[in-house]
């Protein structure tokens, strides 16, 4: 069965992949570092990202969090290539759209 969030995504190869599991992991964390949803709450223990401590879930840690996994989740040149090659060729409108997730590893 899958999950109701899912049908907001199109599967790539193959088509009828339903192991989402990777997927799964990665759009949580993504959502883990949106900052407009801190709770503000204690987090379960504190947290130190280049030599900050963090004990509450705000939106400062939350960016600290960002900042300091984003490449345990995703390849940052080729984050940066896709970037800069939609500005180059003016095709912002659609980078969403257009961008395809891939992982070689899980």
């Amino acid at each position: 069965m899958i999950p109701n969030w899912l049908t907001s995504f199109e599967s790539r190869y193959p088509e009828d992949d339903v192991d989402v599991e990777a997927f799964y992991q990665m759009c949580a964390w993504v959502n883990s570092t949106n900052p407009d949803e801190a709770t503000e709450n204690a987090l379960a223990e504190p947290v130190t990202y280049a030599g900050v401590q963090y004990s509450t879930d705000n939106r400062e840690y939350r960016l600290a969090k960002f900042k300091n996994e984003f490449e345990e989740h995703f390849n940052k040149n080729f984050v940066l290539f896709y970037y800069v090659l939609t500005h180059v060729l003016l095709m912002i409108d659609s980078r969403a759209k257009n961008m395809m997730i891939a992982t070689w590893d899980n």
